[in-house]
């Protein structure tokens, strides 16, 4: 009934069970491991896990945190990789960023060679015969809105898909003001509910 296979191994080694006989249980709703924590500090920043990976080796490789979730034979209802929740009490709020994941590029100087990303989007594709025609919807990134339909229309008509900081908006930089001398080069597919498939135009350098 119970999870078994769980050791606590030395003061830098835990691990619960292992690829050939991982931790286990039938019990529904089950967390594996479980942290609740709490700060009350006016100040400062409170981290649940502080997960700190120094990669020193000269073509060394690596994550700090590696999260996979695999639906092994069977057709699960819902599965994700990982899920990170915002959430605010209900006089909660803040005074600064709110973001349910932040993901930061960090670069120290002229870099050289190497291919640089805030965010790596990608699906891989595990056989020569990987497909999606059967699925109900594909995409790269899905973008939405739920939980309470009132505040959701409210949500409807007040979101925005990008909030860019820290550019300008002119001609000549990030974000082109000045496209209309530029010939449409292509579209790019966004599925809109309700409408269906539209493209944003990508034009010519």
């Amino acid at each position: 009934m119970g999870i078994t296979n769980f050791d606590i191994l030395q003061v830098d080694e835990i691990r619960g069970g292992t690829s050939a006989s991982p931790s286990t249980t039938s019990t529904a709703d089950t967390k594996f491991n479980t942290y609740y924590s709490k700060s009350t500090a006016t100040s400062g920043d409170a981290r649940g896990i502080y997960d700190y990976l120094s990669i020193a080796g000269a073509g060394g490789g690596g994550e700090s945190l590696r999260a996979l979730t695999d639906v092994t034979d069977v057709a699960a209802a819902t599965a994700r990789g990982a899920h990170i929740s915002l959430s605010f009490g209900t006089t909660g709020s803040i005074t600064g960023l709110g973001a349910a994941m932040g993901s930061t590029l960090h670069i120290p100087g002229a870099m050289s060679s190497g291919t640089y990303t805030s965010a790596n989007i990608e699906v891989w594709a595990d056989a020569a015969d990987s497909s999606l025609s059967g699925a109900t919807s594909k995409s790269f990134m899905r973008v939405g809105v739920g939980g309470n339909a009132t505040g959701l229309a409210l949500l409807d008509a007040e979101l925005a898909l990008f909030d860019f900081y820290g550019v300008t908006a002119a001609s000549g930089t990030f974000i082109d003001t000045d496209i209309s001398t530029h010939t449409p080069y292509a579209g790019i597919p966004v599925n809109v509910p309700g409408v269906g498939v539209r493209y944003l135009a990508v034009v010519s350098a």
